[in-house]
């Protein structure tokens, strides 16, 4: 009797162990599922900025091309009416204030980078667990 109860024992102990065993698989394996849904949104946010970048671009070129072409209407009429030592001071200005665009437009799209690489750090930061962040946690240990 003695030997059937520790039989039974030992196996219900086993099943135990079983079950603990897949609970901790199936644990892990969500864990593992979570992450990969956490990637993938990261991935779907990227993509989104990226998107919008590229539209804020082509606004920009939009707008760009825009002023080229009311400048050479103006250069045009210029023409039409006054003489030419006029017309060098106009180029002149001209270019002056196309560059002045140009740069404005660049800083805008150093900025928008600047700020999507800031939320992407955050984002990665959030995700991450903490030792990722202060490595010198992990030395202590």
């Amino acid at each position: 009797m003695m030997m059937m109860m520790m039989l039974m024992m030992m196996m219900m102990m086993m099943m135990m162990m079983m079950m603990m065993m897949m609970m901790m698989m199936m644990m892990m394996m969500m864990m593992m599922m979570m992450m990969m849904m956490m990637m993938m949104m990261m991935m779907m946010m990227m993509m989104m900025m990226m998107m919008m970048m590229m539209m804020m671009m082509m606004v920009m070129m939009m707008m760009m091309m825009m002023m080229m072409m009311l400048m050479m209407m103006m250069m045009m009429m210029m023409m039409i009416k006054k003489k030419k030592k006029n017309m060098m001071m106009l180029m002149k200005k001209m270019m002056a204030t196309m560059t002045m665009t140009m740069m404005m437009m660049m800083m805008m799209m150093m900025m928008m980078m600047m700020m999507l690489m800031m939320k992407m750090m955050m984002m990665m930061m959030m995700m991450m667990p903490r030792f990722y962040i202060y490595p010198s946690i992990l030395y202590k240990i």
